[in-house]
């Protein structure tokens, strides 16, 4: 199954957002930002998780969206 245009998703997260500057230089756009209110239990959980796997808090959030999509399909 292809996700956002690759095979590979898990890709996406590693990569996280292309800078603005390579972004033009491709042709794809800016990467959209997507600003959300959460609880501060829940960003406390989700800094947690991304600190027990060494990981940003960004790229766990990340992680986490596509997990959600892959349920919900």
């Amino acid at each position: 199954m292809e996700w956002f245009g690759t095979a590979d998703p898990e890709k996406l997260i590693r990569q996280g957002r292309p800078s603005k500057e390579r972004s033009r230089d491709r042709g794809k756009g800016a990467s959209p930002m997507l600003r959300v209110r959460v609880p501060q239990e829940m960003d406390r959980a989700i800094q947690e998780l991304a600190d027990s796997r060494g990981k940003q808090k960004s790229e766990t959030v990340r992680e986490l969206i596509l997990a959600g999509l892959r349920h919900a399909d």
